[in-house]
């Protein structure tokens, strides 16, 4: 269960370091399996994207755009990547290019 051997880390420490919280940091995943992130342009959040795609790369930016974005995961993007719906910003990031494919009560449509 602790694979990535966070919990020794805690109770041993590493390397003389009795609270490795970088390490920790560096190791631990709730979840594993890789994830993207999809921009939606609706509302404020188009404005937003604007501004992302001419370089303002803030965490202000970043934390307002936190709600107009969705987290899927890596074979979801890529089908989604393949069937022309996204425009890919860089490799984990990308802006869905069709609005309708959002549906505000159920979220992204992902077929």
């Amino acid at each position: 269960m602790d694979k990535s051997g966070v919990v020794v880390a805690l109770q041993d420490g590493i390397q003389g370091c009795l609270l490795p919280f970088k390490t920790v940091a560096e190791r631990f995943h709730m979840i594993d399996d890789a994830t993207k992130t999809v921009y939606i342009p609706v509302d404020d959040g188009e404005r937003l994207i604007c501004r992302l795609k001419q370089g303002d790369h803030s965490r202000t930016l970043f934390r307002r755009l936190g709600q107009y974005s969705v987290t899927i995961y890596e074979r979801q993007y890529n089908a989604l990547m393949e069937s022309g719906c996204l425009e890919p910003l860089d490799e984990d990031s990308a802006i869905l290019r069709n609005s309708e494919r959002y549906v505000r009560n159920f979220g992204l449509r992902l077929c």
